[in-house]
């Protein structure tokens, strides 16, 4: 990928902000420990990493419309530019990151799972109403009153 592409791709994905991989880093590292020792995450963890991801609305621009710097790319999408196999690297790029941000914040609930845990992680997962029942279904009991033989 060209520079100025390679700087584009960096700042729409926020892969070049400290922070956002801090957080990114910070959800490997908490899964592999929770993993590997089998003890539960914290309640407060960096996810869903995918809101923090998409924080700005580029919409079909390839540079966000406010941004000061277009590294020389076009700021809205034409048909020359959609044909350009820089463009092509650059949407493979994005589909790929957002995946991958995407499938951590799913982990991250699996190994909740896998580790006892039961609270919802805003924004992650279907709400439970679009689940699939797995296994037993715990509910509490309701007390049924002893049929009369009234006879």
């Amino acid at each position: 990928m060209e520079p100025a592409w390679a700087h584009a791709f960096l700042r729409r994905t926020r892969l070049s902000d400290a922070d956002f991989e801090g957080d990114v880093l910070a959800v490997i590292s908490l899964i592999s420990f929770s993993l590997r020792t089998g003890k539960p995450l914290p309640q407060v963890t960096p996810c869903p990493l995918l809101n923090r991801f998409m924080e700005r609305r580029h919409g079909l621009n390839i540079v966000h419309e406010e941004s000061e710097e277009d590294f020389g790319l076009p700021k809205v999408l034409s048909e020359e530019t959609l044909e350009s196999l820089q463009y092509m690297n650059f949407c493979v790029g994005l589909s790929t990151a957002f995946s991958i941000m995407t499938r951590l914040d799913k982990l991250m609930v699996a190994v909740k799972e896998l580790v006892g845990e039961r609270y919802h992680i805003d924004g992650v997962g279907l709400p439970l109403h679009y689940r699939r029942g797995r296994g037993v279904e715990m509910r509490t009991p309701v007390p049924t009153l002893p049929e009369s033989n009234a006879s």
